[in-house]
């Protein structure tokens, strides 16, 4: 509560009146005092760097002051940022604050005292926790599609679905990008970006938020990668001509990741014979800003048939890791400044005896921790389940991340992993039923959560992204209205 504390001033003020009085009573002047005053409070994510994605500030002050803040957040230590009317000081428990500067920890009320020395205020500051975040569907595209990826714009926040449209003649096969505006589904362009048919579509952002998309172009000759960005109004081949056809044979299993100096990296999987780089092989382009490398391989990487391909940016460094279908195991390497480091080479767990081929994924947190999720047979010869290990840096070593998910992964097959903007692991994954179901790393128990089945209908062509403010994005196929679903994760809005 707000206690303004008058008495001492009152009599002070008294004495002087009275003895005022006594020379010459027309000539009586009060001194003013204004009120020592909040007139904001708040924490910001600017002055709590990896602890807060937003902002959560209270104005119109008039007495305690409570701010509700997601449950992830650490009360521990806490900088706020504040307001106050003209020549006060604020402290607490006796130590002057500095607005945006000092820290205390929340997890009990704390009190602050605003004071101008003859006015005083008490502040009683309360953090309570925000309701938890829930999915709910947001908006939904008819188009039918062959392919989906969706991934969400790092600067605007927007999620984007870059996809391969199907038809009843394969050469309209084409490539597209739809972008959320407000809730709907709109083609970003104005429609299908590619000439011919397209397949192994992704996308990735600049630091700009420009989109890039890269897919198999079926009109080169050679089936090779093609390269478009979306600037001003139209996409574009990166490079001019040649950004199309940028490799030199068939390739598939496209992922595509902006490097520090806002150039594209494209990381494939070669799948014509007549390359330099043989068939199921791992093949890496770069652009330099004015022409495309191509058939680039990695520094001590053994010549084996490849899967999945992941890249992930983390500062000025590329994550790349495989699966290695051939020796049933993974790998994961980093780009840096032009040179590139293995972290795992030729991983597989000694407690399986196979990773199951149908999926793999990967990302990276904040900190540069390294997740896979994969699918193998820890528990036993014929029990494939997803699960997903994490990279101890320390001990070059991969510890398990909870237990494998309660699912059948040979019946399952599809999963997508995230680590969202505070830290915490996410899947999307399908069930027994294929339906699309959430999963969340619980710190506390750690283990999974109980499982949020997103929709009780089959589907498939699953991806799970985070906004950089915590908020997330899924997608899935409704196989039986053959829709494409878009899913939010949010805190409810009263």
């Amino acid at each position: 509560m707000k206690k303004n504390i008058y008495f001492f001033l009152t009599l002070l003020l008294m004495g002087n009146f009275f003895s005022s009085c006594e020379d010459d009573e027309n000539d009586v002047k009060l001194p003013e005092y204004g009120d020592a005053e909040f007139v904001s409070f708040g924490f910001y994510a600017e002055d709590n760097p990896g602890n807060l994605l937003n902002d959560y500030v209270v104005d119109n002050i008039t007495g305690d002051i409570s701010v509700a803040l997601p449950q992830y957040v650490d009360k521990t230590s806490l900088v706020a940022r504040f307001e106050v009317t003209d020549d006060d000081t604020v402290f607490v428990n006796g130590v002057i604050q500095e607005s945006g500067v000092s820290a205390n920890d929340f997890t009990t009320p704390v009190d602050y005292l605003v004071t101008e020395g003859t006015s005083n205020s008490l502040y009683t500051v309360t953090i309570e926790d925000l309701p938890d975040a829930v999915w709910t569907p947001l908006a939904s595209d008819t188009t039918d599609m062959r392919e989906t990826v969706m991934k969400v714009n790092p600067v605007t926040g927007i999620p984007y679905i870059a996809y391969v449209q199907s038809a009843d003649d394969s050469d309209n096969y084409k490539a597209g990008v739809l972008m959320l505006d407000g809730t709907q589904l709109t083609i970003l362009g104005g429609s299908t970006l590619s000439e011919a048919r397209a397949s192994d579509v992704n996308l990735a952002f600049d630091a700009d938020g420009i989109p890039y998309v890269v897919f198999t172009d079926y009109s080169n000759e050679n089936k090779s990668a093609s390269v478009m960005s979306f600037t001003g109004s139209a996409w574009n081949y990166v490079g001019g001509s040649l950004g199309k056809g940028i490799t030199d044979t068939e390739i598939g299993y496209n992922d595509l990741v902006l490097l520090s100096d806002n150039n594209p990296m494209l990381v494939a999987v070669n799948d014509g014979r007549d390359g330099a780089i043989e068939r199921r092989n791992l093949n890496i382009s770069l652009y330099d800003g004015s022409a495309w490398q191509t058939s680039i391989t990695i520094p001590g990487r053994p010549t084996t048939n490849t899967y999945y391909p992941k890249a992930c940016r983390y500062g000025n460094s590329v994550i790349v890791g495989v699966l290695n279908v051939s020796e049933s195991t993974i790998s994961v390497y980093k780009y840096t400044d032009g040179s590139w480091t293995t972290i795992s080479e030729g991983y597989s767990d000694e407690r399986a005896t196979g990773i199951y081929y149908r999926d793999f994924d990967m990302d990276v947190d904040a900190s540069g921790n390294i997740y896979v999720a994969l699918a193998d047979n820890i528990l036993g010869e014929d029990i494939v389940r997803p699960r997903v290990i994490k990279y101890n840096e320390e001990t070059s070593s991969w510890v398990d991340l909870g237990s494998p998910i309660n699912v059948d992964g040979k019946v399952g097959r599809e999963f997508s992993l995230a680590i969202s903007p505070a830290g915490i692991p996410c899947m999307l994954y399908r069930d027994e039923n294929m339906y699309p179901v959430m999963v969340a790393f619980d710190e506390t128990t750690q283990d999974w959560s109980n499982p949020d089945v997103l929709e009780n209908v089959e589907s498939e062509s699953l991806y799970l992204d985070f906004a950089p403010n915590g908020v997330g994005y899924a997608i899935f196929t409704n196989t039986s209205l053959e829709n494409t679903m878009l899913y939010k994760y949010d805190i409810p809005q009263e």
